[in-house]
Parts: structure tokens; sequence; C-alpha cells
């Protein structure tokens, strides 16, 4: 079967992370595709500093430190990943799918859908200008490096954890911090709520409350002011350079919906002994499979995974025998070296 890669998995959640690992197991090489710009699904996107109680081995870990395990645990598999595209199309013929982004095309006899909920994007605030500075990149969705805010005046809204540990990571070295927030009310995560007290008690974390930013203006290189608006006060005009509107994420099945699957209230019926959808070679794990008795947890996803994998292998070298992969017979010298056999090198259309 012509092919460019073995397996490309849509989303890049704990569920399609840990694909990655249980293809590379079985001598399948993956493509991982996700439309937020870093690994991790709505780990990274809603709660990246939250504590996890129910995954095996761990007491508790932490959403981001499991994402970091999850992707060293698949790199002996060398695996390819394509961060911050979203999939647009999903073609099948000729025994094989085709998979879209704006960037290009790839394509396998195997597609994983591992999307969740959807596909995840920032909240986008309804301000005049924000398309403008958007495009100068003086208007962006993610926390930046320290060092690329020194001496500059940073605008934040929110109120969200990533809003908070924006606004602290920034005081240390911009000219000026302003928190912008509709009520006086923030997610503190334990290790920011002492620092950010004390650094908005010292005025180095300017909270606006309770205001909106609703327009940006300055010169057409350069962001200057943004106008908030009050809620029961006068509105007011402040100084900035770099505006970060950190309102969390809202996922969205998006080009999903047009993909011709059997979607019902967000979800595709699997067949939970192999994890194959309707349509053959089309496998759904995580939070978008369905079937009796399915719980929505992430050791389910992991399972779901290894189920997968262990299916797909017949159409990835069909008239192969599975092998034993028995990890503790593998040995870590020897992980990712278990294909059946050679494969000829993948490439993008």
């Amino acid at each position: 079967m012509d092919k460019d890669t073995d397996v490309i998995i849509i989303g890049g959640g704990p569920a399609g992370l840990h694909m990655v690992f249980q293809a590379g197991l079985y001598g399948m090489r993956s493509l991982l595709i996700d439309a937020l710009p870093q690994p991790g699904g709505q780990l990274a996107a809603l709660y990246p500093d939250k504590l996890i109680y129910d995954v095996p081995g761990f007491p508790s870990v932490l959403a981001q430190e499991l994402i970091e395990r999850l992707l060293a645990q698949a790199e002996a598999f060398e695996p390819r990943y394509r961060w911050g595209e979203r999939v647009d199309t999903l073609n099948f013929a000729d025994g094989r799918w085709t998979v879209g982004t704006a960037q290009g095309q790839w394509r396998a006899p195997v597609v994983v859908l591992a999307a969740g909920i959807g596909a995840f994007a920032p909240k986008r605030p309804r301000a005049e200008g924000l398309e403008h500075y958007e495009r100068l990149d003086q208007v962006r969705y993610q926390a930046d490096a320290a060092a690329d805010w020194h001496g500059r005046r940073i605008l934040i809204q929110g109120g969200t954890a990533q809003a908070v540990a924006a606004a602290v990571a920034a005081a240390q070295t911009a000219a000026g911090v302003d928190l912008v927030h509709r009520k006086d009310e923030f997610e503190l995560l334990p290790h920011h709520a002492e620092p950010f007290r004390q650094l908005r008690q010292a005025g180095r974390i300017r909270c606006r409350i309770p205001y909106t930013v609703n327009a940006l203006g300055g010169t057409d290189a350069q962001l200057k002011w943004a106008k908030l608006k009050g809620y029961g006060t006068a509105d007011v005009t402040v100084e900035t350079d770099l505006f970060l509107p950190l309102l969390g994420f809202g996922a969205a099945l998006g080009p999903i919906k047009d993909w011709a699957l059997p979607l019902q209230a967000g979800a595709v019926a699997v067949d939970p002994a192999s994890m194959e959808s309707p349509q053959r070679q089309l496998y759904v794990i995580g939070d978008m499979a369905a079937y009796a008795g399915k719980a929505k947890l992430i050791v389910i996803g992991f399972s779901e995974a290894a189920i997968a994998a262990r299916h797909a292998f017949n159409y990835i070298y069909p008239g192969t025998r599975l092998p034993t992969a028995y990890s503790s017979n593998i040995g870590p010298l020897d992980l990712g070296r278990t294909r059946p056999r050679q494969a000829e090198d993948s490439t993008k259309i």
C-alpha cells in the first residue's frame, strides 16, 4: 500500500501523544497534527499548572509535566509533529487517507482522530483595531518569554491563571503592566498567589477593574494605546505597545463537522474492541470516541490508544503477524527498532 507515513494522528492531547508511542512500539511511523501551537490539547489550553491525581503511577502530577513525559516517552520512535495547524480536510481514496491543512497535505493508510472536544483556539476580544495589530504581532494570545517584555508597556486582559502568570512574569522587567478584567476575581494558582498580591500592592501590576478593552490604536506600524470601556465608571485610555488577551480557550468541532463522520453529540460511535469507526482505517480515541460504558478519563484514552495501535497494524502491514511488543522484553535500547520491515521515506504532497 503506497503511503507517506503509517499513521496520521489528529489531536495532540494525552491520548494522541500516547498513540504516538503505541504506534511506534509496533513499528509504525506517525505524524501528529494539532491546531494548538504547543502539545497537550485540553491540558495545555485550560490547566497546564493544575495537578492530576488519577494517572497510574503518580500520586499527583502537573498537567504540563505529564505532557512532557508523554513526549519524552515517544522520542525513541522519531515521530513528526506539526503544531499550530488545523486539519481542514479529510478524504479517503484508493485505500488511504489524505489529510489537508493550510500548509499542505499528507497521506497515510490509517488516521487516528484524537481531537477531544474539538480544536482549541484562543478567545478573541471584541476590540476595534484588533486585526491590524494582530498582523503586526503586537497582539498575542500566548505569554512570551520575560526577555521579550523588557522595557515594554504590557496590557493583559483576562482573569485566567494564564493572565495572572503573565502579569507576574512581565512585572519583573516590563516598563508597566496593566491587567484588565471585569471583576476583581482571578484564578490564582498557589505559587502565583503571593507574588501577585505583592506586585499588585506595590503598583507594579495595575489592575483595571471593572473594564474591558474595546479599541486599540496608534500608528500604522506601532500599537501605542488601548481604550478601556468602564462598567459603571468612566472609560479610560492606557499606553501600551503589546496587548495580551489571555481570556482562555474555546473548543469547536470546526471542519470536523464537514468530514462525513457519523457524529452524534460531538462524538463518533466506535467498536470498543478495535476503536475503529464505521469508516475503515479511521480510528477514534479519547473524548470523541463513543461506546457503551465509555468513561471520559485520561487513563481510558491511554487504553484506547493501545487498542487502536494493535488493530491498525493489520492495515499497515497486511499479512504480517503482530509482534509481541512487551516493552520489558524489548528494553530501552531497542525501542524504536521494532519495525517489521523497511519502509520508504515519507514525503509531503
